[in-house]
Parts: C-alpha cells; structure tokens; sequence
C-alpha cells in the first residue's frame, strides 16, 4: 500500500465529518481481544444494498467502514456511534482489503 490511500480516506472523512456525512466511534474489543480499545473514526452505512446477479437487491444490512490509521478493529468488538452500540460481525465480502479503511457488517 503507498502513501495515498490512507492520506485520501483522512482527508474525505474530516470532510464528511464536518458536513455530518462522517462519524466517530468508541471501540471495545472483545473480550479476550488483541485490538486496543479507543477512538475510531468511522463511516456508518445503515442501508448497504447487496446485488443479486442481475442488480436485484438481495439483502439491506448495516456496514461500518472503519479508518485503521486510528488502530485495528477485530470480530466481536463493539463501536459506540452517535449513542448506538454496534457489534463487528464480518468483514464485508465487498471490501477491496486497501490497508487503509476496512469494511465490516454489524449487528
């Protein structure tokens, strides 16, 4: 990974932050986790649509995208965003894995 990916995912979310299109999270490992707990900023999707083979919506579910130049999230932790506690499940089989953002669906 160079120097660009996590230069551009920083800057676009100080700018989504500032137009409330961004967020900030409280992170909390699971217990027994290897993750430290502490502030990540994140982007909330509370309405990813997943395609079908022919573009039909197939499912709607929750994602957080999540910056790691803040530190690294693992299954089972949580996030408290905007007072609302989400538990990471999986990563999103979309994410394209940059080493700078990672996708993950929550419950």
């Amino acid at each position: 990974m160079n120097a660009f990916a996590p230069d551009f995912d920083a800057r676009a979310h100080a700018a989504f932050a500032a137009a409330g299109m961004a967020d900030n999270g409280d992170y909390a490992p699971p217990a027994g986790g290897s993750t430290p707990a502490g502030a990540r900023r994140c982007f909330l999707n509370p309405r990813r649509q997943t395609l079908g083979e022919l573009g039909h919506v197939l499912a709607r579910r929750t994602v957080i995208g999540v910056l790691l130049a803040d530190g690294a999230v693992e299954q089972g932790g949580t996030l408290v965003v905007d007072a609302r506690t989400y538990t990471l499940q999986q990563r999103d089989e979309t994410d394209d894995g940059d080493g700078s953002l990672e996708w993950w669906v929550v419950r």
